[in-house]
């Protein structure tokens, strides 16, 4: 899981970002986190229940499980298939905050997520913990000066 989110953040980087980049308002959306312990406490755990969760239980488990389920079972090009629509659904639902790029590698983290939960037979503790953990590390990896560090002694 973690190659998939590095391999994702390095292509979106070197390839999607110069030409389309996260809409502005992206950062504008956590801009409160900002000199904010506790603005940045209440994203992460944002990150953690909705991201790591709810994401990972409607769009991998519920979406595929259910697109599967309409086109007649997991067989053949159906499970393949319901990972691709998904993976569309999820980087749709990123692109009204993060423009088209970031809906674009939110798509592909989408996907990736999406083939795990297919290699992972259908187990989702792992996804959701990958995504959680991945919203949190976001969260204090793009503002690291809204947190406190306390001085020994």
């Amino acid at each position: 899981m973690l190659a998939v989110m590095i391999g994702v953040s390095v292509a979106f980087r070197t390839w999607i970002a110069p030409i389309l980049p996260i809409a502005v308002s992206a950062e504008d959306r956590f801009a409160d986190i900002a000199n904010s312990p506790g603005f940045l406490m209440l994203w992460i755990a944002i990150a953690i229940i909705h991201g790591g969760f709810f994401e990972e239980m409607i769009y991998r488990a519920f979406t595929i499980l259910k697109l599967t389920e309409v086109m007649g079972g997991r067989e053949g090009w159906r499970m393949p298939l319901a990972i691709v629509l998904q993976a569309v659904f999820f980087g749709v639902r990123h692109m009204y905050y993060q423009g088209v790029g970031g809906g674009l590698a939110t798509g592909l983290m989408g996907l990736g997520f999406g083939l795990m939960f297919w290699l992972f037979r259908r187990n989702l503790w792992p996804l959701i913990i990958a995504h959680a953990s991945t919203g949190v590390l976001s969260m204090t990896v793009r503002y690291p000066d809204s947190i406190e560090v306390a001085e020994p002694g």
